[in-house]
């Protein structure tokens, strides 16, 4: 979809992007989040998704939540306001690597298909399939640097935002819009993690763990 997005939210995840989902959908942007979502979409979404091509927005979202394909996101929608999560690297590392651990244990022997895709993302973003700190904090240092640098270059408002504070902390107000009555959404992180894991164990489970690529054309 090309033109139609209002916000792009270019965090990484676990930073708080779910959260931002949540909070943009509550202020009327109904936000497609670039994990917990695209997993509901099917297998063959999914596996396309993954492959390492420009991700298309379904119809009906005004904002999304995306890290491995924001510059093309931001080029495609030069009027879209971008939100970048942030989160204190070594809590952010802390929590990717009990998430990566706690999916890879599910899927291994389940879904091997979707486990080297994930794999695959893991390489795009932060040079590695299995966590290592040196590598992805420096990753992250330099996705945000990349993506303010980005911004400034192209005069696009940039907000960087973290969710952790559980407040609406002005986002409202930087978007336009009156802040809600509803309380900042600040999801459990516990509770979302076993309902994104059960999703996804939902959904694989059907799944043909020997297809290969060429049936994802």
């Amino acid at each position: 979809m090309v033109g139609e997005l209002q916000v792009v939210c270019v965090g990484l995840p676990r930073t708080g992007t779910r959260t931002m989902a949540e909070a943009l959908t509550l202020l009327g942007l109904p936000c497609l989040h670039q994990v917990g979502d695209v997993w509901n979409f099917g297998e063959r979404e999914v596996l396309e998704w993954m492959l390492p091509q420009e991700f298309t927005v379904p119809a009906g979202y005004a904002a999304v939540t995306e890290a491995k394909y924001w510059r093309p996101l931001l080029e495609a929608n030069l009027q879209a306001m971008v939100i970048m999560t942030v989160r204190d690297y070594d809590d952010w590392f802390a929590s990717i690597a009990r998430h990566t651990d706690r999916i890879h244990a599910r899927l291994e022997g389940v879904a091997p298909l979707r486990m080297e895709r994930a794999a695959e993302v893991h390489c795009s973003l932060f040079g590695s399939r299995w966590p290592i700190k040196s590598l992805w904090v420096e990753r992250a240092i330099q996705h945000e640097m990349a993506v303010r640098w980005y911004c400034w270059q192209n005069a696009r408002e940039l907000l960087a935002f973290d969710c952790t504070v559980g407040e609406w902390a002005g986002l409202p107000e930087w978007l336009g819009m009156d802040p809600p009555d509803a309380p900042f959404p600040w999801l459990n992180k516990c509770k979302v993690d076993i309902e994104e894991e059960l999703k996804i164990m939902a959904e694989v489970q059907g799944a043909d763990t020997d297809s290969g690529p060429e049936n994802v054309a």
